[in-house]
């Protein structure tokens, strides 16, 4: 857009089980780190930093990933508070962020004509079976938007595991 979107509320809705997209796995997985990159968007990096704009998460395990109405009225988001600001790269990283996360929102103005890219770290935890399927979704409401924006669902799946024990010999 060439307007700034007001009020852009940004969410991921990560993949959990029994989620209404079909996501299907054992164990679970931790965001080790959330960064956010603005090197595309500096006029909406000054004013992330600036006006101290917030990402929080929820660890609901019904949030309704093809229900956006109901998504955007969650009110309980939990803000993450651990974050660092890299003014040179102009990235924002966050950390300390609890396991058990099904559901993020970035709220913040957005520029027009600037894009942003968000970067998940993740680890699995407990158990990974070949044929898990993550199914992950994303949304954006803006203040003044005629419609909300989601992007298709993006599906990963475990197809096996390598086991190495040994990683050098001589």
């Amino acid at each position: 857009s060439e307007n700034p979107i007001y009020n852009s509320k940004l969410y991921d809705i990560l993949p959990y089980k029994g989620d209404a997209r079909g996501s299907d796995f054992e164990g679970f997985y931790k965001i080790n780190s959330i960064t956010i990159n603005f090197v595309h968007a500096p006029k909406t990096f000054t004013n992330f930093t600036t006006n101290n704009y917030t990402v929080g998460y929820i660890t609901t395990q019904n949030v309704p990933a093809n229900d956006f109405a109901t998504i955007n009225a969650i009110n309980n988001w939990t803000t993450i508070t651990n974050k660092s600001i890299n003014n040179t790269n102009k990235t924002v990283t966050y950390t300390g962020i609890p396991e058990g996360v099904t559901g993020l929102v970035f709220n913040m103005q957005l520029e027009g004509l600037e894009y942003i890219e968000i970067l998940l770290n993740m680890t699995p935890t407990g158990p990974q079976e070949e044929g898990d399927l993550y199914i992950n979704g994303f949304y954006q409401y803006g203040q003044g938007q005629s419609e909300q924006v989601h992007s298709n669902h993006v599906a990963v799946q475990v197809y096996g595991h390598l086991d190495v024990t040994k990683i050098w010999q001589d």
